[in-house]
């Protein structure tokens, strides 16, 4: 695994060359230009001439001379290295051979004749276990001394040093500069390209078997290998490994961070926590990779990611697993209660299916049903013959024109077939899908006692109803038989005091004829009252809106009382804060309302009192009227009283004569809810005695001054 990542990190992480290498290659075209095989050494002599003669720094051979060919080539090779000393590396192989049963490592240096004035380097290239190529040497010590590797010695790599290190298959090898070595033995190449260079020669041909499996490029030729092992020096990029017993300690820990959160955290973050690992386990080698010559191996760490995966993947099936056990097992006890439940429920069940048969018919529904045997299994019409279904009673809705919609729930009633009695069932049916299934539900429930009481309910209500109209009718005649004499005598009572038809000849007699004047008034307001109360409780009131002013209203009515006012030296101030303008309400019950409002104030206020009434618009459209008194604190168990019909006397129990109906706060009230508003009481010390009535949606248009 570590080796499949290193190799996608080469494909991710490449380098162009360092410019100072060249290749000649025994190529397929210089095979067949020198047409024989192998090719005397002459050829290697005049190659070495013509390379040390364009400027190179140094030749190095992967090539094996460690047998003569003819003499004049090994003579003409040997006089090339001669006269390049120290410029041409031959190689060293060294390879492992059986010798009477034993295996040995044995070196195979160039002959004799060559070795004098050139430089050996190990040119052994060794495959790992799979047969890839993944690593080169620094060098070796070979038969008592210290032979460097071809790449190491034509990189000035540490001279000494052995082991391995890993090569950086990300280095372009397709951008090192290659010439055929027919070209450079004729001299027709470009001396430039090899000035000051060195120049490494070996086998590309694919007939000569030199290839090698590496990493990125898979086939590669041995001159190939050690061109990316020369790279890898010369720019720093031997690569090295991460120490194996730290990487498991690291891994190992990293592991048990992992496993820990299992039981903690929820598998969605727990598969979040995953994936950032997973993130950084492929990011970071690649990263440390980039800046270093190191390979970061994570492969423990990304196997013990996937055992922990596998683990909480485990662990959370087991979850699920015994989640739905017990989802089944409380589903079955569910069941069971619910079998129990609907069994011994006061209540009939039915379910029938979509053939309708009957599925679930208990004890209560068959006793409704008149049915002595099991129904379970029989169609429902032939268990019942005259029950109302599902779909017959959706049928008949629709056919009535009502709208029904499918599958909604239907209440209907019908009579029991048992006993005698004909008890009222009331029919509760719904239609439902379960698993692709249809089923109908009857829920049958006994409302004959129900039924009963709202009979006689309905019947007293009746009854009641029929008692207040006899009794509003009674009260609607002796008002008119009353309203003639009273008007007679107020009538007669202000012409005598009037003097109208002449002088009376005493004062008292006018007095007196006042008094009857005020009394008559009184009582015609009285019998106005009552005539009222009953009209509203007849429930026949009616509004008739139009556009009314309450300023006008409110000034009309304390204009009509300023007789009284002055007689009991009374102060009214008017107050509009926030003009009101017109309103919509019934002129006539506004009239009634407002009367009877500044009425109560003005006969509760203590003589030599005040009373202030406030006309004021609140929000958008809301009208609101305030009429306060001077009185003492009432408690607030005797405001809600104030508001009852026929309840009397002063608020606060403030001592005088008790006056009036007690009607007149209850009218307020009545006149406000029949347009849609409220009557509020309060009372303080502070405040003596506030009413209000709040009209919602009243204003029509709020006059300019309120803008």
């Amino acid at each position: 695994l570590d080796d499949k990542l290193a190799e996608a990190r080469f494909g991710v992480l490449k380098r162009a060359p360092s410019d100072s290498l060249v290749i000649v290659e025994i190529d397929a075209p210089s095979l067949r230009r020198i047409n024989h095989w192998p090719w005397s050494r002459e050829v290697y002599g005049d190659t070495v001439d013509q390379l040390v003669g364009a400027g190179a720094r140094f030749v190095a051979f992967d090539i094996d001379f460690s047998a003569t060919s003819d003499a004049a080539g090994d003579a003409r090779f040997a006089d090339a290295i001669a006269a390049a000393p120290g410029q041409v590396a031959l190689p060293i192989f060294v390879q492992t051979a059986r010798h009477r049963g034993r295996t040995e490592i044995v070196s195979t240096a160039p002959i004799t004749a060559l070795s004098a004035d050139a430089v050996f380097a190990n040119v052994n290239i060794s495959p790992d276990r799979d047969g890839i190529v993944r690593q080169a040497q620094f060098g070796a010590d070979i038969d008592g001394a210290y032979r460097p590797s071809i790449s190491s010695l034509l990189a000035d790599g540490p001279f000494g040093r052995t082991g391995a290190f890993d090569i950086d298959f990300g280095i372009n090898l397709d951008s090192v500069p290659r010439l055929s070595i027919a070209d450079v033995r004729a001299g027709t190449f470009d001396p430039a390209l090899v000035r000051g260079k060195n120049v490494l020669i070996g086998a590309t041909a694919l007939e000569l078997g030199d290839e090698f499996v590496t990493p990125r490029y898979k086939l590669l030729p041995g001159v190939m290998i050690h061109a990316a092992a020369y790279e890898s020096v010369k720019q720093g990029r031997a690569l090295s490994q991460t120490n194996r017993i730290i990487t498991l300690v690291v891994s190992l820990l990293f592991v048990l961070l992992l496993s820990s959160l299992v039981r903690r955290w929820s598998w969605r973050r727990l598969a979040l926590a995953h994936a950032i690992a997973l993130g950084l386990l492929l990011v970071t080698p690649l990263v440390v990779q980039a800046a270093f010559p190191v390979i970061f191996n994570v492969a423990p760490a990304l196997v013990g990611q996937a055992l922990c995966l596998v683990f909480a993947l485990g662990r959370e099936i087991l979850s699920r697993h015994r989640e739905i056990v017990s989802e089944r097992a409380t589903a079955a006890r569910y069941h069971a209660l619910i079998a129990l439940a609907v069994q011994d429920n006061h209540d009939g069940v039915i379910v029938a299916n979509a053939d309708g048969r009957v599925e679930v018919c208990n004890t209560q529904a068959r006793r409704f049903l008149g049915v002595d045997v099991a129904a379970a299994g029989r169609p429902l019409a032939d268990v019942a013959p005259h029950f109302p279904t599902y779909a017959a009673v959706e049928a008949a809705r629709r056919k009535n024109g009502r709208k029904a919609v499918a599958g909604a729930p239907l209440r209907y009633r019908t009579h029991a077939r048992a006993g005698s009695g004909r008890a009222i069932l009331e029919v509760t049916a719904s239609r439902t899908v379960a698993s692709d299934d249809v089923f109908d539900i009857y829920t049958l429930h006994d409302v004959s006692k129900r039924v009963s009481a709202e009979r006689a309910e309905a019947a007293a209500k009746e009854a009641a109803l029929s008692a207040l109209d006899e009794r509003g009718r009674f009260i609607h005649m002796m008002s008119a038989e009353l309203a003639a004499p009273l008007t007679a005598i107020y009538g007669f009572a202000n012409a005598v005091t009037a003097e109208t038809y002449g002088p009376v000849g005493s004062d008292e007699y006018k007095a007196l004829a006042a008094d009857a004047a005020r009394r008559a008034a009184r009582l015609n307001d009285m019998v106005s009252e009552v005539s009222e109360l009953a009209e509203l409780d007849s429930g026949k009131a009616e509004l008739l809106p139009s556009a009314a002013s309450l300023s006008d209203l409110v000034r009309k009515e304390i204009a009509r009382r300023q007789e009284a006012i002055l007689a009991r030296g009374l102060t009214v101030d008017v107050q509009e804060p926030s003009p009101v303008g017109d309103v919509s309400v019934d002129y006539f019950k506004a009239q009634r309302l407002v009367a009877e409002l500044i009425g109560n104030a003005v006969s509760h206020a203590p003589d030599s009192g005040a009373v202030e009434v406030t006309v004021r618009c609140d929000g958008a459209a809301d009208a609101v009227i305030e009429v306060r008194n001077e009185c003492n604190a009432i408690p607030q168990a005797r405001l809600a009283q104030l508001v009852r019909p026929f309840v009397r006397g002063r608020p606060g129990g403030d001592p005088g004569e008790t006056k009036g109906t007690g009607l007149g706060l209850h009218l307020v009230k009545r006149y406000a809810e029949l347009h849609g508003g409220t009557l509020e009481l309060e009372s303080s010390a502070d405040i003596g005695f506030l009413a209000r009535v709040r009209l919602p949606g009243a204003v029509i248009e709020p006059t300019s001054a309120a803008a």
